[in-house]
């Protein structure tokens, strides 16, 4: 929306709401930044605006979470986080090439409100926008990290997988043994201790390849199985065992 459409959508008047401004800003000036105290909710009238995050770490670049610009439908809000939520910014704006925006303190946003119940509803749906995204984001995320294994108890021999089939789970042996039986016939027992040495066909798991032996977990064992979805989550659950993998798989290589 450019100022006219957006003064339209304020009301008639829109210059008597109390505190209003009309602020321009140079390329890479900052409009608000993480961690100041809220001061009013800000409008997008001209120009591209960034948003990011300062690092943990004192070096490094900022985490851009997203940039906009004027969209012709809709009013572009930004630091209504910390307006309707309290407490200081949540992250940092700053604009891209010569910017225009208005600034609506408190007192400004609760009047345009009264006078234009379309720009709440607007705001309102993209604050209920950003929360669907936010809760996507994190479940995502938790499938990422976790790997959620199925527990597998053991009551009579069990063969988990022939040689040359699909490495498609991953076993890990919590308690008990399994009998590993190699294409030639020979055979070796693994009980459960420290990864990898738990792990059982851990390098064709992460590689999908094939696993290279039978195995035949006995009667008693308990293990946990981690499905073709869990890769990405175990690599980052045991980032140990993965180490020690790419160790020896190295040193076999020289």
């Amino acid at each position: 929306m450019d100022g006219e459409a957006i003064r339209t959508l304020l009301g008639v008047g829109a210059e008597s709401l109390p505190g209003i401004a009309r602020l321009a800003y140079e390329d890479g000036e900052f409009v608000l930044r993480e961690g100041e105290p809220c001061d009013g909710v800000y409008l997008l009238e001209r120009g591209a605006v960034v948003v990011e995050r300062g690092r943990r770490e004192e070096t490094g670049p900022p985490l851009i979470l997203h940039s906009a610009t004027p969209d012709a439908a809709e009013p572009v809000f930004f630091g209504e986080m910390a307006h309707f939520l309290g407490g200081g910014r949540t992250a940092s704006v700053r604009v891209s090439g010569r910017t225009v925006v208005l600034k609506l303190p408190a007192e400004a946003i609760r009047q345009a409100f009264h006078r234009a119940p379309a720009l709440a509803e607007k705001l309102f749906r993209r604050l209920a926008r950003l929360l669907r995204e936010t809760t996507d984001q994190l479940e995502s995320a938790q499938r990422l990290f976790q790997a959620a294994p199925e527990r597998l108890a053991v009551r009579q021999p069990t063969v988990l997988y022939e040689a040359g089939s699909p490495a498609g789970t991953l076993y890990q042996i919590l308690m008990g043994q399994v009998v590993l039986t190699s294409p030639d016939g020979a055979r070796r027992a693994v009980e459960g201790g420290d990864e990898p040495e738990s792990f059982l066909n851990f390098d064709a798991y992460l590689s999908g390849g094939t696993n290279r032996s039978r195995a035949e977990a006995a009667a008693g064992a308990l293990l946990l199985a981690y499905g073709p979805d869990s890769r990405l989550a175990v690599v980052r659950r045991f980032p140990e065992a993965v180490v020690a993998l790419w160790t020896s798989t190295l040193s076999s290589l020289r």
